[in-house]
């Protein structure tokens, strides 16, 4: 055991030589408090100028030390073999009070004092036990012998101690005294320590071999109850609107870093801005000390373990391992407490999400379109057994989503990783979705038309997930490069009817294919326009380009339907039944004016059997289509090609259709499921609705799968259809907010369905128009409602969902903007980011920060940085002769080397500004969500209305708060209601001024407004104009509304007015 002590505030003895502890004496006390009774107490003391910190211990008597002996000997005895350590304090204090009371008694002694210097001595930390005990300070410091102990006081910050240790051996034993309780070592040959004290707080110390003035330790300490969100808004370190933004940013599951100096107060900065997860996401916390503290259940806290083994990494689990161990357990959000290796790597993935065979559609740069296995796009980009790292892609684009519309983006990366069990979901229209628990798809919200991310493990029967029809697509006509699909076969070619440029350069006419084609690169050009592609020997040719017209998409459908090329692959064979004679002539007019090929028709039973004697022909179909069943494919062409052609396309499939039902569907059936996945995925491309059905397989695929693609056929009668209806809670909701006087009777039966047809709802609106009383947010809400009406984004409803065990890969790309991408059959919105991230790093400056990054030990490539969302900058600073802490500075990431500055601290008027109308991602966050950037910064306003109501009312309990923002998930309204604000809370700047509640204008603006209306071309424009009215008349106005209305006019009234003024107007359609 080491004896530890020293020379106490009156008191003396040997130890004095290697501990002094200055008496208090006459000095001037400003405060004094208690660390342990009566026994132990602090005092801050003023010398001077300065403040310094003193340590009070009462002496311990004669009689109380030699019973302290006895204590310690018996203590020896009994626990000679146990570990000391923090684990075992509180059973050892109690133990040594039962031994001490023992023999305590009939002695006049103070057992409160033995107990105290037992724990302190025995068990404690010696001379700088009572600093370890005071809840006020942040950091101890021993810079070396003869150099007296400082302190960091919450309050009166850097002080120096009335503690001195004063002897180089005794400061090497106190720190080996201390790593022992931590359960490390140091010594001469590993003379640095970074570890964890028994009560959590970070020890680092260093020998005398490599610090020049002696042994030196810190102790840094946490609070138990660490700040809240709450003090830090009153304590001005942030204030209540950048708060409610980030609050935003981390349910949209957002990665930042926060950044500053030492002690610029990072960490707590991060604890309490994670006050706002929401409760259902998981979460998982990696730290070298334990310092982050949720409120949440599902949270996985793991900390970094150091060797056992002295300079040997046996048993040494690092920050990096626990990041790959938080990978598979599927976080929502994982969080880093600081950054300094290959943990930072976290930050600047997505997580990986759906299984191997989820189809993906995917376009070259070029133009190509293929829909392929998301499995097998993303494991060409990994080397065998390689996984979880990041790996980036140029040139590739997938299918996300811009509001309510789909569109083409870029991928940026892919990502695999293994998993042993995933998610099946089952929707509407027999589709099947595989995904990890923790993959996110995007939800519609029936109540305020948003769409939000949720967790497949979240996701229950009745949530409506996101797929697409796209509209009309027009364009000019696809090419099909005949010379390049033949490129393989090259012997036996000729192409014919050069253009005389290249007869004269050849000499000749027809040339072999080979001579072509070094003709070509010699002319330095595509010759290809006219010319024609030849057998040799043979009277068939094709065209070197062939337009993919509606007539050949026609072909094509029915030859995927029944036709083949037979095996000497010299004919294409067509089989139709005998009812189908005008199906079988078509096909047979077509073929005769394109390639001038006549069939020879044999009768099979019920069947006719056309066969079409071309070979080229024939070699076109197989590399197009494929031959046998299992080859069988869609055209790469017809991927881009426009609706109405991809429209013959479906025509001809159908006359292998096994049904039709009322003449609106085409069942197709085939027991090759990637041509199942194609021909449903085109359907939507081309405006037509499909499912695809599984069914068990019969005649000759009785042990396989059938699958039955049902596409919509009749565009005259869609009312039925999924893509022609709309969820019909949206049209409840505004017909509460104008509240007419009552709905016609042919609108009544609609309120007791779940959906209703687009053409009903469009007429409801119609008659709302003119009936109901239109408020500002009424008629945002109609946009969002008719933007959803008339955008190719639908809803279909969750069927089950379940668990299995599942052995493999899953992969994830990611999206730029975005962070969406369509997968699936029928294909769904998913979303590609599965968990948010934050950390924090030493770093003063953004660009220290970019220097740690792309540097060694981190080395995160350059263009891996914009997966990073925010950069938040904390500074402790002086001001008004104090320390103080501030967020001086926030930056959004918008590209490598490029940041866009949305918050800063004005040190000369202590406040916040903020520019998060700039804000890209919130704009994106906006435009995922189907709702107005203007919409977003109001719904920032509510939840600063709510923070500022919590600082107002002086709640600043960690738990309390959190049921606060717990509350605000599960019902916004009824929470902003209790603290006397509303949903209609807007952000300053986007707010009418109103009268008696009913929104106005100012004249002012509404006199322009007039004199610009001639420009006016439609309703949207209209709408347009309305809302720059109000916001200019805000704008004018608000120096007069602050004192009264002004000189304003209803906003109704304009709206009527601008009714008037339109319906002389020829080119529109009033009432719309």
């Amino acid at each position: 055991m080491l004896k530890l002590g020293g020379v106490r505030d009156g008191g003396g003895g040997e130890e004095g030589l290697r501990v002094v502890v200055e008496p208090l004496g006459e000095r001037e006390v400003v405060e004094s408090y208690s660390v342990w009774g009566e026994v132990a107490r602090v005092a801050i003391v003023r010398e001077g100028a300065k403040m310094r910190y003193f340590v009070l211990e009462e002496p311990l008597s004669a009689s109380e030390r030699r019973v302290l002996d006895k204590v310690i000997g018996r203590l020896r005895q009994k626990l000679v073999s146990r570990r000391v350590g923090g684990e075992w304090s509180g059973s050892l204090v109690e133990l040594a009070k039962a031994e001490a009371e023992r023999l305590l008694k009939g002695l006049s002694v103070n057992v409160e004092r033995v107990l105290y210097y037992l724990q302190r001595d025995y068990l404690g930390y010696g001379p700088v036990h009572v600093m370890v005990l005071d809840p006020n300070l942040e950091d101890i410091s021993c810079n070396g012998v003869g150099i007296p102990v400082y302190v960091w006081h919450r309050k009166y910050e850097s002080l120096e101690t009335n503690v001195t240790i004063m002897d180089r051996e005794y400061l090497r034993s106190l720190i080996r005294s201390i790593a022992a309780k931590c359960g490390r070592h140091i010594s001469a040959a590993f003379p640095t320590l970074d570890a964890t004290m028994p009560e959590g707080y970070r020890f680092a110390a260093t020998l005398d071999e490599v610090s020049a003035r002696g042994s030196s330790f810190t102790i840094r300490k946490f609070r138990e109850k660490p700040l809240t969100i709450v003090e830090l808004i009153r304590d001005g370190v942030i204030d209540s609107r950048l708060a409610a933004f980030f609050w935003l940013m981390i349910e949209s599951k957002r990665t930042f870093m926060i950044i500053g100096a030492t002690g610029s107060g990072k960490t707590t900065l991060l604890n309490a801005l994670l006050t706002f997860i929401p409760p259902d996401m998981k979460v998982c916390t990696v730290e070298e000390t334990r310092e982050i503290n949720l409120p949440i259940k599902n949270w996985v806290p793991l900390v970094a373990r150091k060797s056992y083994a002295v300079g040997e990494s046996v048993g040494e689990v690092s920050l990096f391992d626990l990041v790959k161990v938080t990978l598979r357990y599927r976080p929502d959000y994982i969080v880093v407490g600081e950054v300094r290796g290959e943990e930072a790597y976290v930050l600047f993935q997505a997580m990986q999400s759906v299984s191997h065979d989820t189809p993906i559609l995917v376009r070259e740069e070029e133009g190509r379109v293929t829909l392929v296995k998301i499995g097998e796009f993303v494991d060409r980009f990994y080397a065998e057994g390689e996984e979880g790292v990041a790996k980036p892609v140029t040139g590739y684009y997938v299918l996300s989503h811009e509001g309510y519309n789909v569109v083409w983006k870029p991928i940026r990366y892919v990502l695999r990783h293994s998993a042993s069990e995933v998610y099946e979901v089952e929707y509407e229209g027999g589709g099947r979705l595989e995904a990890t628990g923790s993959h996110s798809v995007f939800i519609l919200d029936p109540e305020t038309l948003e769409v939000v991310e949720k967790p497949v493990s979240l996701v229950k029967p009745g949530d409506y997930l996101l797929t697409f029809v796209k509209r009309d697509r027009r364009g000019m006509l696809e090419v099909i490069d005949v010379i390049e699909v033949m490129g393989g076969r090259v012997g036996g070619m000729y192409v014919d009817s050069l253009p005389q440029r290249a007869r004269d350069i050849a000499g000749r006419n027809p040339v072999p294919l080979r001579e072509f084609l070094e003709l070509e690169r010699r002319m330095g050009g595509d010759i290809r326009e006219g010319v024609a592609l030849r057998l040799e020997r043979s009277w068939c040719s094709l065209p070197a380009s062939m337009p993919l017209d509606e007539e050949l998409a026609f072909v094509f459908g029915a030859y995927v339907a029944c036709g083949y090329v037979e095996r000497s692959g010299s004919s294409i064979v067509f089989s139709f039944s005998k009812n189908e004679g005008e199906l079988a002539r078509r096909v047979a007019d077509i073929l005769y004016r394109k390639f001038g090929v006549k069939p020879v028709v044999y009768s099979q039973g019920g069947y006719m059997r056309y066969e079409y004697h071309h070979a080229l022909l024939a070699e076109l179909f197989t590399e197009l289509l494929g031959t046998r069943l299992e080859e069988r494919r869609v055209p790469p062409q017809l991927w881009t090609s426009r609706c109405s052609v991809v429209r013959a396309f479906f025509k001809g499939l159908g006359a292998d259709a096994w049904r039709k039902a009322r003449s609106r569907y085409t069942a197709f059936s085939t027991t090759n499921r990637d041509l199942a996945y194609q021909l449903a995925w085109l359907a939507r491309l081309a405006g037509l609705y499909s499912n695809v059905w599984t069914t068990r397989g019969y005649g000759e695929s009785r042990d396989g799968m059938n699958y039955v693609v049902v596409y919509l056929n009749d565009e005259r009668r869609r009312e039925s259809v999924l893509d022609e209806r709309v969820p019909l809670r949206p049209i409840l909701k505004l017909i509460e907010m104008v509240r007419p006087e009552a709905l016609p009777l042919k609108f009544i039966y609609a309120k007791r369905r779940e959906f209703i047809s687009k053409r009903t709802a469009l007429e409801i609106l119609k008659w709302l128009r003119k009936r109901g009383s239109w408020s500002v947010e009424a008629l945002t809400y109609l946009d969002r409602v008719e933007r959803l009406i008339h955008g190719e984004i639908i809803a279909v409803r969750v069927e089950r969902v379940g668990r299995k065990p599942y052995a493999g890969y899953v992969y994830d790309i990611s999206v730029p903007g975005t962070e969406s991408f369509m997968g699936g059959v029928p294909p769904v919105l998913l979303h590609n980011s599965g968990h948010g991230g934050t950390s924090t790093m030493h770093a003063e400056t953004l660009e220290g920060m970019l220097n740690r990054l792309t540097s060694k030990p981190m080395e995160i490539p350059e263009h891996m940085i914009p997966t990073l969302n925010f950069v938040i900058h904390i500074s402790r600073l002086k001001r008004g002769g104090r320390v103080v802490r501030r967020v001086t500075r926030v930056w959004e990431v918008r590209g490598v080397g490029e940041f866009r500055e949305i918050a800063s601290w004005n040190p000369v008027t202590d406040e916040f500004e903020h520019k998060f109308q700039n804000s890209k991602i919130l704009a994106l966050i906006a435009k995922r969500q189907g709702v107005s950037v203007e919409e977003a910064l109001s719904e920032v306003e509510r939840r600063r209305a709510l923070l500022d109501y919590l600082a107002s009312r002086g709640v600043v309990d960690y738990e309390e708060i959190a049921r606060w923002v717990y509350r605000y998930y599960e019902n916004p309204s009824a929470t902003l209601a209790e603290v006397g604000a509303s949903m209609s809370t807007k952000i300053p700047g986007y707010a009418a001024t109103r009268r008696e509640g009913r929104p106005v204008v100012s004249r002012r603006a509404l006199e322009r407004g007039r004199r610009e209306s001639s420009e006016i071309k439609g309703f949207e424009e209209v709408f347009s104009q309305l809302m720059t009215l109000l916001e200019k008349g805000v704008e004018e106005e608000r120096a007069e509304a602050s004192e009264g209305v002004g000189e304003s006019v209803e906003f109704s009234d304009v709206l009527e007015e601008f009714k008037a003024r339109l319906r002389g107007r020829k080119d529109l359609e009033v009432e719309h």
